[in-house]
């Protein structure tokens, strides 16, 4: 993402959901690095039922994998942008002012659909998992209101509710309940551990040397892959300085699946933390460029249609 892009988006943060936020380029990478993280897929696949949770093997810190799931959600299906929005910005920005939040309507005389329940309980769920915590977890109550009859005798009903649950209490200021490390690791460095990852993941049966000469980190080490040689030191440097780039790139993706980016701090021994499986992780990767590529025609679709309309 341009940097003014990215100005663009924080913008959005601070003037529409009044967040106190800065631009970061941090953001995206976590993103990138929450898509390729090994223990974030399992918990997505755990939350999402697709495997039972019993019959795999967990990482023993598996429980805050899952409380980053519950505040970044899925990260494959769906866009940066929009994902920020939607996810990311409640749980790095903060908020001090907790506001009237509007859950559902209902227009009088009408059967409630099934669509409209729906729309219902994700709205109070933003509300629950992501407003209420931006603004830093006030007290609340949620009530339904109706809007018809007479309206001094339903304010006066809505008054004796909220005289009976009000803590005239001091807010607290909100904290925001995820930040990036502001550390020495530069963006380029993590752009070059994801760049093999995904050499990596779309050859994942060639010799680590092929994987170096695709991914272009050592020029200097290159050889031709079609040449048989013996003792060959570029090729045995390019394999080492590749196989660094991998290990990077995993302990970005899983200190991110921690909540902690980006970071290269050694994990902690544990045999039930899952590994890159590079087939997997190439069908992955795969699957996400055929949706982004949709969605792609979904908006072009959009966006000529307004153009007809607009002749």
């Amino acid at each position: 993402m341009k940097k003014d892009r990215l100005e663009e988006l924080m913008a959005i943060s601070r003037n529409r959901y009044e967040l106190q936020i800065t631009a970061d380029w941090r953001y995206e990478q976590f993103f990138n690095f929450l898509q390729v993280s090994p223990s974030y897929r399992l918990a997505h696949l755990i939350a999402t039922a697709k495997v039972d949770k019993l019959a795999v093997k967990r990482p023993k810190d598996f429980a805050v994998v899952e409380k980053t799931y519950e505040a970044f959600g899925d990260v494959w299906e769906i866009v940066f942008w929009t994902w920020w929005i939607k996810r990311a910005q409640y749980q790095f920005g903060i908020s001090v002012t907790p506001t009237v939040h509007a859950i559902a309507t209902v227009q009088v005389g009408t059967e409630v659909s099934k669509d409209a329940v729906e729309k219902a309980q994700a709205e109070l769920e933003q509300y629950l998992l992501a407003d209420r915590l931006a603004e830093g977890k006030p007290a609340s109550l949620i009530v339904a209101v109706p809007l018809n009859g007479d309206r001094r005798k339903i304010l006066n009903q809505f008054s004796e509710m909220l005289d009976k649950f009000y803590k005239p209490t001091e807010h607290q200021r909100g904290i925001a309940h995820y930040q990036v490390n502001r550390n020495k690791i530069r963006e380029q460095t993590l752009k070059n551990a994801m760049r093999v990852l995904r050499a990596r993941a779309a050859l994942p049966k060639k010799p680590l040397f092929v994987i170096g000469n695709k991914s272009k980190i050592a020029p200097a080490y290159e050889t031709d892959e079609n040449k048989r040689l013996r003792n060959d030191e570029c090729r045995r440097l390019m394999e080492i300085l590749t196989s660094r780039q991998l290990h990077r790139a995993y302990l970005y993706s899983e200190h991110a699946a921690r909540g902690n980016f980006p970071c290269l701090d050694p994990l902690p021994n544990d045999d039930k933390r899952p590994d890159f499986n590079y087939v997997s992780l190439q069908r992955q990767l795969k699957t996400q460029m055929r949706w982004m590529e949709g969605e792609i025609a979904r908006l072009k679709r959009i966006a000529a249609g307004r153009k007809d309309r607009n002749l």
